[in-house]
């Protein structure tokens, strides 16, 4: 009988600590839930949805955009014409048009810019097998302002090509993809849109035309996201922008920030992962673009899907964000010495402890960000 009874005790026992156990879990799963839902909700409040923007049907396929002196300079996907739209990014309209005579639209997928010319990537590669990647060059000196015509043609003999293959490539891959081209620190960085494994590999081209391979400097695991889309906001600062190929497709946004002097960005910096939402919600993101340190522009292609009995669309359009509040609280902490930089770049962030503000070094002075 006492042995039954210390069974029955035992039993009841480890029932009691296998319900509280699973009361605990359920607890703990709900707060994880919770505070996932607090940081997506702080991730999304980086854009503007009230300042939202629809574009013509003209970029319905759109692939890649730039800012500059007030407009985004944007292009359409494979097979689209080879023009770059000039769009005002108040009204979403098109107010001008850049032909580039005598070239192809094979598969432009971004655009980046320096302080004098445009780049136009060329450099899609879905299947793999394309060997004639190239960066086309032109002059920003051509391009009137968009207040005094709303047709421009650039000539051929005014285009510059820079060919190139991927260091380490051997034959046809699915690796070497890439939608994500931008420029800084006196080069052109691609940042590939690997489609087998989960890595992203950061390489390097030359500024000027030519034949090139381009080098590889890192590379980064950015798990179920495939990158299309990059840029820089301050001297470091990189923004990388994506989406998910598994689940319900978030769209993500990864900064990587306070790198040091050298080339390798994604391994010497800080990266904060942002989720956005799902593509059913804002689309299939291609393109990011920066207008000042922190500020900038996304844009989404023309989205739809049909799941059962039910239907996702998503017009094509660009919105504004605004990354400061995600990475002042680093500046803040980080002593601009910590940087390894012999004098300041322009670009450069630091925190400036007297006047409790971020500042931004234009190359002769810092000037406060708000």
């Amino acid at each position: 009988m006492k042995t039954v009874k210390t069974f029955l005790i035992i039993f009841i026992f480890s029932c009691f600590i296998k319900t509280s156990s699973a009361q605990i879990d359920t607890i703990s799963t709900q707060k994880e839930d919770l505070e996932q839902l607090k940081m997506a909700k702080s991730d999304r409040e980086i854009l503007d949805e009230s300042k939202r923007k629809t574009l013509p049907s003209t970029l319905k396929e759109i692939s890649g955009h730039v800012y500059w002196k007030g407009y985004l300079y944007c292009h359409e996907d494979s097979g689209g014409a080879a023009s770059v739209y000039v769009v005002n990014p108040s009204s979403g309209q098109i107010v001008q048009t850049i032909i580039l005579q005598g070239i192809t639209n094979i598969d432009w997928e971004d655009i980046t810019q320096d302080h004098t010319h445009f780049y136009i990537c060329d450099v899609g590669n879905n299947n793999g097998n394309r060997n004639n990647l190239k960066i086309y060059k032109f002059s920003k000196s051509l391009l009137p302002s968009p207040v005094i015509t709303n047709t421009v043609t650039v000539p051929k003999s005014a285009i510059k090509e820079i060919k190139y293959t991927y260091e380490g490539q051997a034959g046809t891959s699915r690796e070497y993809d890439c939608e994500a081209v931008a420029y800084n620190r006196g080069k052109l960085h691609l940042f590939t849109k690997n489609w087998i494994g989960s890595t992203c590999r950061h390489y390097t081209l030359p500024t000027r035309a030519g034949t090139y391979v381009a080098k590889l400097r890192e590379s980064y695991n950015t798990g179920d996201v495939k990158i299309t889309g990059a840029d820089f906001g301050a001297y470091d600062m990189l923004v990388l922008v994506g989406y998910e190929v598994q689940g319900v497709g978030n769209i993500v946004v990864f900064l990587d920030y306070g790198f040091d002097g050298t080339y390798y960005y994604l391994n010497t910096g800080e990266v904060k992962k942002l989720t956005l939402g799902t593509a059913g919600t804002y689309g299939q993101i291609e393109g990011i673009a920066m207008k000042n340190l922190f500020k900038g522009y996304i844009s989404n292609e023309y989205f739809f899907r049909k799941v059962l009995f039910f239907k996702f669309e998503v017009v094509q359009s660009i919105v504004p964000f605004n990354l400061k509040k995600h990475i002042e609280e680093y500046y803040k902490k980080t002593p601009l010495d910590l940087y390894k930089f012999a004098t300041p770049k322009e670009g450069t962030i630091r925190y400036n402890k007297n006047t409790h503000k971020i500042e931004g070094f234009d190359g002769t002075h810092w000037l406060p960000f708000h």
